[in-house]
């Protein structure tokens, strides 16, 4: 969603997003995976990106997942706009 100006409150110009969940980041075990597209509604709002059967593969199949990283990024470009916390289950 945007902020300031006259698109606040708004997606503007981004329809779609989706999640990337970094495994492992920086190193070279370093896996990415990503969900599906998920549309924005009109306020800029995005529902489930981050859903596990949103992913184009399982990320539970890597093990360890250390220091997960979890993007939010614009659909098609890959455009990085926001970090998330990854929730893990122990």
């Amino acid at each position: 969603m945007l902020v300031g100006g006259n698109s606040s409150g708004t997606p503007g110009m981004v329809k779609m997003v989706k999640g990337t969940l970094v495994c492992n980041p920086g190193t070279s075990s370093q896996t990415v995976f990503d969900t599906g597209a998920v549309p924005l509604s009109p306020q800029g709002n995005a529902t489930n990106v981050a859903s596990a059967e949103k992913f184009d593969r399982d990320p539970a199949s890597i093990s360890p997942c250390n220091n997960p990283l979890f993007l939010i990024r614009v659909v098609p470009k890959n455009i990085w706009i926001a970090t998330g916390a990854v929730l893990t289950e122990h």
